[in-house]
C-alpha cells in the first residue's frame, strides 16, 4: 500500500494485491535461480531444466486458459497460476538435482532461515498497519519509516542470535 500511495497517489491503490503476490514470487523465484543457474547450469544440465521450463509453461498455459474459459481472469488470479506454476518448477528442479546425485551441498538451512525472518516482517508490519490508519501523507511517511526501522531490528537480531556469517563482516567493514 505505502509504496504504491507514495509513488504513484491513491489513483492505484487497486494496485495493491497484485504487488503483493508479485512480491511472494520474487521471494519463490531466488530458489529457482540458485537451484536453475547455481545447479543445474553449473553441471551442464540445460536439457532438463529446459524441459522442466517448457513443461511448467504448458502448464501455466493451460490454467490460463481456464481461468479465460471460466471467465475468472484477474490479475491476482494470473499471478496465482504462475506461483502454482513456479512452485512446481522448484519441485521439479528438485527431483532433477537429487536424480543426479550431484555431490554438491546447497545453503537450504541459509536461505529457509532468511525466509522465515522475512516472513516475520509481514505481522510486523500489520500489527503497525493497525496502529497507525491513515491516509495522510505525513502518517503514511512516518508508518513506513516505522516499519523500515522494525523489521531492520529483527532482522538484525536474527543475525546475532543465529552468529550469522555475516555479523564479523558487518563489524569489520564499520571499523573501516
Amino acid at each position: 500500500f505505502e509504496i504504491i500511495f507514495l509513488y504513484s497517489g491513491a489513483k492505484y491503490i487497486a494496485a495493491t494485491p497484485t504487488l503483493f503476490l508479485f512480491a511472494i514470487r520474487y521471494y519463490i523465484s531466488a530458489f529457482d535461480m540458485i537451484f536453475a543457474k547455481q545447479v543445474l547450469l553449473a553441471t551442464g544440465n540445460e536439457k532438463k531444466l529446459t524441459k522442466i521450463y517448457y513443461f511448467t509453461g504448458l502448464i501455466n498455459i493451460i490454467l490460463k486458459i481456464i481461468l479465460v474459459i471460466f471467465n475468472i481472469l484477474t490479475p491476482q488470479l494470473c499471478i496465482i497460476t504462475t506461483l502454482i506454476c513456479d512452485f512446481l518448477i522448484i519441485i521439479l528442479q528438485n527431483i532433477t538435482i537429487k536424480k543426479l546425485k550431484l555431490n554438491i551441498v546447497l545453503p537450504i538451512g541459509k536461505i529457509l532461515k532468511y525466509f522465515i525472518t522475512s516472513l516475520i516482517f509481514i505481522p510486523i508490519i500489520l500489527l503497525i498497519n493497525h496502529y497507525f490508519q491513515s491516509d495522510n501523507m505525513l502518517e503514511i511517511i512516518l508508518r513506513t519509516i516505522i516499519s523500515i526501522f522494525s523489521c531492520t531490528i529483527i532482522y538484525a537480531i536474527m543475525l546475532f542470535v543465529s552468529k550469522d556469517d555475516f555479523v564479523p563482516l558487518l563489524f569489520k567493514g564499520l571499523k573501516k
